[in-house]
């Protein structure tokens, strides 16, 4: 079977860049090669395979004025997907679902006030992909739909592909949901669904870096010590963790970072701060 991945983003200039992608083989040689321009700043370099029509999934920036989030303009963060041909088929801005993020009035005025320009700073966002919670009638969990994670407010959420809405969330602040059982996530990084046939499949395997991260009296969670956390997405019940207080700042890397399963079921992680 043919596949595909964005491979490497090329900015030209500061409104347009150029995503070179290939298509390779199972062997790993390449078949194909094309150039896509999208007319926004590129936010993160995102790696994603493709799925058996071509598409995949671009993470951009993109400045957006009169948004009433603070007084200038904002750094919005917004996710396209696209077609082997450049086509658009999906086109998401977080602004326009600025109330679905749970903010009470403190944090609105704190952003509006600290005019934080790059206000939500999505860092991953990928596919849900096949899991059994969809496969059990569960809509939220379509494998079409996409989850994300915003570093300044400390949120995971699930975007409907089909409304664009927010249908699932944890954050920004822990201990007044249902999610207060996982602790208080700090400045996270590649929140995801473990995918099936891999031990764990099902749950949401994330890097919480911890740092500082949050809105009121910012930075309003600080932690000097990270950790990966294994937990159900239904019960927000934890399933495995590594890391926390236990080890310290023995394990710390206050930003990017990534954490995958393994066949065999053990857990890669990446400690990205340190390389």
């Amino acid at each position: 079977n043919d596949k595909g991945r964005v491979i490497e983003a090329i900015t030209e200039n500061q409104n347009k860049n150029n995503i070179i992608t290939f298509k390779y083989n199972d062997n790993g040689n390449a078949i194909e090669q094309k150039e896509m321009n999208i007319d926004e700043t590129l936010n993160h370099y995102i790696e994603r395979e493709f799925d058996d029509n071509g598409n995949t999934l671009i993470l951009a920036h993109k400045d957006v004025t009169d948004t009433g989030i603070i007084k200038d303009s904002i750094i919005d963060d917004v996710i396209y997907e696209v077609d082997w041909q450049g086509n658009i088929l999906f086109e998401w801005y977080a602004y326009e679902h600025f109330d679905e993020f749970g903010f009470d009035e403190e944090a609105k005025k704190s952003i509006y006030k600290k005019n934080s320009k790059d206000w939500l700073h999505v860092n991953s966002m990928s596919y849900l992909g096949e899991n059994q919670w969809y496969d059990q009638g569960n809509e939220i969990f379509n494998p079409e739909n996409i989850i994300i994670s915003s570093r300044q407010a400390s949120i995971v959420a699930i975007i409907s592909k089909e409304t664009g809405e927010i249908v699932w969330k944890i954050g920004p602040v822990f201990a007044e949901g249902p999610e207060k059982s996982l602790s208080q996530f700090i400045g996270q990084h590649h929140p995801h669904i473990i995918p099936k046939g891999l031990p764990g499949s099902g749950n949401i395997l994330v890097f919480d870096n911890g740092w500082k991260s949050g809105y009121g009296d910012y930075p309003k969670f600080n932690r000097p010590y990270s950790r990966v956390v294994e937990f159900n997405p239904i019960t927000f019940k934890i399933s495995w963790q590594y890391g926390g207080e236990e080890l310290g700042n023995e394990f710390y890397s206050s930003r990017i970072s990534s954490a995958q399963r393994l066949p065999n079921g053990n857990t890669l992680i990446d400690e990205g701060a340190r390389g």
